[in-house]
């Protein structure tokens, strides 16, 4: 697993991996050899679950939509633990997480941030900072 991966652009990836066209909510990952490559480019081993992924998603959509409370989220940092590793300099800490706990790590910390900055749930990368911002799927005007 690539701990160097920028994981809140691998969260809104994933968020936005069901785009509306033509008014038809169109899922990217669907197809198995999509989803896999989608996997491959988005930093999960070849061993991640397909299914598991779209459930992630749609557990995340569902939360960032305000249509489940966060805690659904909860199952997926079980596992997740701060390594030390004692060194000359002190301790340092390492992230042992899987996949999906660190996709709910990044949502936690996009949150957070945009939070502290502006007290609106963050719409985009960018943050809370664009007038035009809006959740995933939602459309442009929504709530």
């Amino acid at each position: 697993m690539s701990s160097t991966a920028d994981w809140q652009a691998v969260l809104l990836d994933l968020l936005n991996t069901t785009p509306v066209i033509d008014g038809q909510a169109v899922d990217q990952l669907a197809d198995m050899a999509a989803a896999r490559a989608w996997l491959r480019a988005h930093a999960a081993g070849r061993g991640e679950d397909v299914d598991a992924v779209r459930t992630l998603r749609d557990d995340l959509q569902r939360v960032v939509r305000m249509d489940a409370d966060a805690s659904v989220l909860r199952r997926y940092l079980s596992e997740v633990h701060q390594v030390p590793d004692i060194g000359p300099d002190g301790v340092d800490w390492s992230l042992d997480a899987d996949w999906p706990a660190r996709v709910v790590l990044a949502w936690a910390n996009w949150r957070g941030t945009c939070r502290a900055d502006c007290g609106r749930v963050p719409t985009t990368s960018a943050g809370c900072s664009s007038s035009t911002a809006r959740a995933p799927g939602r459309p442009a005007g929504a709530r």
